[in-house]
Parts: C-alpha cells; structure tokens; sequence
C-alpha cells in the first residue's frame, strides 16, 4: 500500500536505496553472486558470504538513511547468515546449503509484511 506523497514521504522515498536506480548495486550485484554460488562448488560459501555481508551492510545504510522498515530487519538477519557463511567457508560450522537459504528467504519474507500492511517507513508521515 502506497503512503500519499508528502513533503515527508516525498523525502523518505528520495532517500530510500531500495527504490533507486542504485538498487542493482546494492542487492542485485550481490544476488547474482549468491546465485552464481549455487553452482561455483568450491567457491560457494566464500560467494554466498561476501554477497550476504554486502546486502546486510546495504540495508543497514538505507535503514539508516531513509528508516525503511523491512531494511531494518534484514539488515541484521543477512549480517548474522553471511557471519555464518564465512564460518562455513572456513570450516568451521557445519550447514546445509538449503538451510542457510530457507533462513535468508524466510525471514526476508517476514519483514516486508509490516509493509504489506501499509508501514513502509518507521516515520510516520505527515
């Protein structure tokens, strides 16, 4: 549901990472990667890592930035899996490929439902 266009929503939606153009950097870059992962073998977890610390760090900024609130959610969830990749990728912790992707997809889903519900920004508007 969109918010009307305030002054405020107006400056907000400006703001926000995840409506611009700049959004192939930010998230799709690093998806491609994830997905090119899936079929990298042994590069798969180094990929997924990086790719799951940079959308992390991403939404953490446009949380910041503009008060987006799915990015606030995501922003810690994909920085605790990439912590997690980059443990696998070392050898350390032992998961499944399927798992850490069921974590990264479930929960990405259960943050955008406040804005299903019509709160896109923490903010209220007016």
């Amino acid at each position: 549901m969109e918010q009307p266009c305030t002054a405020r929503s107006h400056s907000q939606h400006a703001a926000d990472w995840a409506e611009a153009p700049v959004k192939w950097i930010l998230w799709r870059l690093p998806l491609g990667l994830a997905l090119v992962g899936w079929i990298a073998g042994p590069w798969r977890w180094p990929l997924w890592s990086v790719a799951l610390l940079w959308m992390g760090a991403a939404c953490g900024l446009n949380a910041k930035r503009c008060g987006r609130v799915h990015c606030t959610f995501t922003a810690p969830l994909y920085g605790l899996l990439g912590v997690v990749a980059l443990g696998r990728a070392a050898g350390g912790l032992a998961l499944a490929p399927g798992w850490l992707w069921l974590m990264a997809i479930a929960g990405t889903l259960l943050s955008f439902i406040p804005e299903w519900l019509g709160r896109r920004y923490w903010k209220p508007v007016g």
